[in-house]
């Protein structure tokens, strides 16, 4: 075999997705996943909406990973091109970047994914009046 080329088990699937909010763009998505832990996995496994839309929603359901824990890394950037087009933004914009590695029950990394968020990600909060 040739040195320095991957081999089976170490070769990477990346699955790239511009995720949408109200048809707008709110997040572009890398995820790299090694291959012979996703054989098949095609466009069609991933809904457009609700949690079927979510990459560990289909390692967990469609591949049977079980997922154990991870780590998330959040850190506010610029958007270089060609992400920022991508995006419908100026190069420049500010964005929030997170990385996150998930490991299996194993300790093995099934997945690391970076993400450019450009809208807010915030639960929706009801204010009630002050008591008095």
């Amino acid at each position: 075999p040739c040195h320095g080329l991957p081999d089976e088990a170490t070769r990477s699937l990346r699955v790239e997705r511009l995720r949408l909010v109200d048809e707008q763009p709110a997040a572009l998505m890398r995820a790299f996943i090694p291959q012979r832990l996703v054989r098949g996995i095609s466009r069609r496994d991933f809904a457009s909406t609700g949690r079927e839309q979510s990459i560990l929603y289909i390692l967990e359901r469609r591949f049977g990973l079980v997922i154990n824990e991870g780590e998330e890394t959040t850190a506010p950037v610029c958007l270089t091109q060609p992400d920022a087009g991508l995006l419908g933004l100026q190069e420049g914009s500010p964005v929030i970047y997170k990385a996150c590695v998930i490991h299996n029950r194993q300790g093995e990394p099934v997945l690391f994914e970076q993400a450019y968020w450009c809208t807010p990600q915030t639960e929706l909060v009801r204010r009630v009046g002050a008591r008095g």
